[in-house]
């Protein structure tokens, strides 16, 4: 990156597996596979400490001398640092972006690469300095990029949108996360995403489930106890009763264990369908 640079980053682990994700695929997904990347030998990158210190305050402290990353290596007169795991080539285009290496940066950038890159750009808090390529990469990016299934693609944009900022992005991507989760998210442990937000998620599809699931408790006891506007007498109440304990049973609500899943392992949106399916039975009076 710099001829005359006086720092030697070492990448360990390169293009190490990331944000793997261990949930149940979607029956249909519009997620593209991923291949992974083959883990390759230490990469080294030669770097300006003046340009690093000055885009991000993490580089800024490692070379600042308290660190012993910060100390020169006597025989050469570089400093010495390492990097574990991160994607050479997300790494690459990072450094050359804050070394001012504009021709090999690439003009765009698939959700995979923006989420490697957001995780080095958050790490070293670097964002300042991809400002200006940043929109040039999600220029076309909207909340309709997000896919309507629950799958791994969902949580990098969660990613990269929080990372960079977009929160109409972010809005659409945890709304098909807690829509589309049949059980509480984990957020997988490489990806910096605070844990904060995905307890929010899941805060979110627990307390919408619980919501469906007391109206439909006040609904079935209202039509048991003959309320007034549950049904026009008791034939009819009992009538839309049976129906209504016979789709409630389609949506596992009358297995209520453990309390915080009265729905079991349906997804908020699957609930939701299938109590928009449930008919009003037709009934004559004698």
């Amino acid at each position: 990156m710099d001829p005359s640079g006086d720092v030697l980053l070492t990448l360990n682990n390169a293009n190490a597996p990331f944000a793997v994700w261990e949930h149940p695929a979607p029956e249909i997904s519009d997620e593209p596979e991923v291949v992974p990347k083959p883990a390759s030998s230490p990469v080294t990158f030669l770097l300006s400490s003046r340009h690093l210190s000055l885009a991000s305050p993490v580089f800024k402290t490692m070379l600042s001398g308290v660190w012993s990353e910060g100390v020169n290596d006597v025989s050469d007169g570089l400093f010495r640092l390492d990097a574990e795991d991160w994607d050479s080539d997300a790494l690459a285009t990072v450094m050359n972006i804050v070394h001012g290496r504009w021709k090999p940066v690439p003009r765009t950038a698939s959700v995979e690469t923006l989420a490697r890159i957001a995780a080095i750009v958050d790490y070293y808090d670097i964002r300042e300095a991809l400002q200006l390529v940043l929109s040039l990469w999600m220029h076309g990016s909207t909340a309709s990029s997000v896919p309507t299934s629950l799958c791994r693609e969902t949580v990098l944009w969660i990613l990269v949108s929080w990372v960079f900022g977009d929160a109409e992005i972010f809005k659409q991507a945890a709304k098909v996360a807690i829509l589309r989760s049949a059980r509480d998210l984990e957020c997988p442990g490489d990806v910096p995403i605070p844990s904060s937000i995905f307890d929010e998620i899941n805060k979110r599809r627990r307390e919408s489930m619980h919501i469906l699931a007391n109206e439909l408790e006040d609904l079935r006891q209202g039509y048991i106890e003959g309320r007034d506007g549950y049904g026009c007498g008791f034939e009819c109440s009992s009538i839309h009763l049976g129906a209504l304990m016979r789709s409630l049973h389609g949506v596992k609500f009358l297995d209520r264990k453990p309390p915080d899943s009265p729905f079991g392992d349906l997804s908020l949106l699957a609930v939701m369908e299938q109590l928009r399916a449930i008919k009003s039975p037709a009934w004559a009076a004698a």
